[in-house]
């Protein structure tokens, strides 16, 4: 479910990629808590193999005020082949067998949750900035008419 060509930011450590033919010495960086973090509005994870969940997730994150974000981890055919994972179907039956539910990761540790849980991580309803920018500035605009 990371990137296997090079060494990215999401590639498991010691995993060998084309540029780190030793494996990654990079602990994994989790793009998903990085927006958590800033502050989102909508987060998600999903793959490929779950395009249900994915199109509902999307819909949600369209129509959601302020920031959403939504990973989404794809197969890449040549870097499968050259792991020996097999055919596309093969390679979505792995997203399957290495994806987990919410409750399952509920369960588990940090360190438990190396493999990658699919789910909606935050959904909440927050004011945007530029509504709020409106409003401090209508509230400007009456004091000083005020004055």
């Amino acid at each position: 479910m990371n990137d296997r060509r090079s060494g990215a930011p999401t590639t498991p450590m010691g995993i060998k990629t084309t540029t780190t033919p030793y494996g990654t010495v990079e602990n994994v960086f989790n793009i998903s808590k990085l927006v958590m973090a800033a502050g989102a509005s909508f987060v998600a994870c999903w793959t490929t193999a779950h395009p249900k969940q994915l199109t509902s997730s999307i819909k949600k994150a369209i129509q959601k005020k302020g920031f959403a974000f939504i990973e989404v981890f794809s197969q890449c055919r040549s870097n499968w082949k050259k792991n020996r994972v097999g055919s596309a179907i093969q390679m979505l039956e792995d997203y399957k067998k290495r994806s987990i539910t919410p409750k399952e990761a509920a369960k588990l540790s940090e360190e438990e949750l190396r493999i990658r849980s699919c789910r909606e991580l935050v959904d909440t309803e927050k004011p945007e900035m530029l509504e709020e920018v409106k409003k401090m500035k209508s509230k400007a605009e009456e004091e000083s008419n005020e004055s």
